[in-house]
């Protein structure tokens, strides 16, 4: 949570879509059977939204943080170079993820063009998997 940046921060929801991102990090990603997911899933958003009243509305459904939602080319200045204010990427929101498992694959794609030891990657996403 301390990755974020006050600039992106676009209110309450933002906090509140948050705290239950890495609350499902923190506690459902470390189960690996279904019915403990939901339990856990369920407790999460029970507990939405009994503190969160009306803004309990606004963090149905799923969210995913991370550093690498900005492209590359979004950090770099007129002249080509990189922004030295970049480096620190914020934690920004990725609500599809299918477009989040897009961007890995395409930065995965450009590691892999540039090192003899490729590596390859499997994404899940419940119930199925996507690979």
């Amino acid at each position: 949570m301390m990755r974020c940046h006050p600039d992106s921060f676009e209110g309450k929801e933002y906090v509140a879509r948050l705290w239950k991102h890495e609350c499902e990090r923190a506690f459902t990603d470390k189960l690996s059977s279904p019915s403990d997911k939901g339990m856990v899933a369920s407790l999460i958003q029970e507990t939405i939204d009994e503190t969160l009243g009306k803004l309990a509305s606004k963090c149905q459904g799923t969210f995913y943080f991370c550093t690498f939602v900005q492209d590359e080319e979004d950090r770099l200045l007129a002249d080509g170079e990189v922004d030295p204010d970049a480096f620190f990427q914020p934690y920004e929101v990725c609500q599809h993820f299918e477009s989040l498992q897009g961007k890995v694959k395409k930065l995965l794609g450009k590691y892999n063009s540039s090192t003899l030891k490729r590596w390859t990657l499997c994404c899940f996403s419940m119930p199925s998997s996507i690979c």
